[in-house]
């Protein structure tokens, strides 16, 4: 019995592995799109509170504390979404080096 002649596989055809592969890389790029994005929402919600309680004429000592409590948090927040970007940089590099 002869077997039947499989179609030669073109260059873009991509093999069940290489799909997979490929599917895999793109759901791991979308949960760290999606977790930048929410660390950078996050941000964007203290920096306006923030902003909200800098103007305020007279400060009660709660709400300068509140202010200065904040301003941590948002730099925390801000050094971790610089983290975060370093290490995309680093899977790129690797990916493609």
């Amino acid at each position: 019995m002869k077997k039947a002649k499989q179609p030669a596989r073109k260059r873009y055809d991509l093999t069940m592995d290489e799909e997979g592969h490929m599917a895999e890389e793109l759901g791991r790029r979308e949960v760290r799109n999606t977790r930048l994005e929410n660390l950078r929402e996050r941000h964007q919600v203290l920096d306006d509170e923030v902003d909200r309680l800098s103007v305020l004429p007279h400060q009660t000592p709660t709400e300068r504390q509140k202010l200065r409590e904040l301003k941590v948090r948002r730099l925390r927040l801000r050094d971790l979404i610089d983290r975060f970007r370093r290490e995309e940089l680093t899977v790129e590099e690797n990916a493609h080096g």
